[in-house]
């Protein structure tokens, strides 16, 4: 028995009706912790907390079944990249007969609802280290990531990387996250020498913070780009100042 009530109990999690189905799972807790030293009276009485607690559960075990064989299967394709969780979902819902007359309650409420795979999915991507947003797992996504990354270094504006990549502001978001400070080049480079240089002659106008501002760059990637303006560096052979 305490295993049918252990799978019951799992049964109502996520369900769609959760403050009645949350009264099914408080009755099986209040059955399992405290069977063993009741007496007749008191188990009676668990009995009858226990049916009707177990009376709010109008779903199968089928149910059940098929729901958690569609979040492994959601969540598979998902991280592959496949789709959108919208159209992953709707072919789990007919592959796995999820929302059937059976997982349907009298009220109307299904059993298993887009938004609650929403929310198992973006738990399950966080702990297993995939995006919730299913299209951004695709094998592209990493050249994708470096063209973004691009355009925002060159000082594209959102609004126009989000129109060349058919992108949404989450989205962007998720890759501007993961770009970083602009990088040296050797555009940059040479551009920082040119400013050091200047720096001689302008009464100390150049400073690193100033020349940060005018190329967009963060103070200490500049400062790594002064460094490498030594005479004799090997790395910058390409520069003329």
């Amino acid at each position: 028995m305490d295993l049918v009530l252990e799978e019951i109990k799992n049964l109502t999690l996520y369900a769609a009706d959760a403050e009645r189905m949350q009264l099914a799972s408080n009755a099986i807790d209040e059955w399992f912790a405290n069977i063993d030293d009741a007496d007749e009276s008191e188990t009676y009485d668990l009995l009858g907390t226990l049916t009707d607690g177990l009376g709010h559960v109008s779903y199968t075990l089928e149910c059940y079944r098929d729901k958690y064989r569609a979040i492994t299967y959601i969540s598979t394709h998902c991280a592959d990249g496949d789709d959108t969780l919208e159209n992953i979902y709707d072919t789990a819902v007919a592959d796995f007969h999820l929302n059937d007359e059976a997982c349907i309650d009298g009220s109307g409420y299904k059993y298993t609802t887009f938004e609650q795979i929403e929310e198992i999915i973006k738990g399950l991507a966080s702990s297993q280290g995939y995006n919730s947003d299913c299209t951004l797992n695709d094998n592209q996504t990493v050249s994708l990531q470096a063209s973004v990354c691009t355009e925002h270094w060159r000082d594209e504006s959102d609004a126009d990387i989000m129109s060349k990549f058919s992108l949404t502001q989450e989205q962007l978001d998720y890759f501007l996250a993961r770009c970083g400070d602009k990088p040296l080049n050797p555009q940059l480079q040479k551009s920082i020498c040119s400013s050091v240089k200047l720096n001689d002659t302008s009464g100390g106008v150049f400073t690193t913070s100033y020349i940060a501002f005018l190329l967009g760059l963060n103070e200490e990637t500049v400062e790594e780009g002064i460094e490498n303006c030594d005479e004799g560096n090997p790395n910058l052979h390409w520069i003329t100042l």
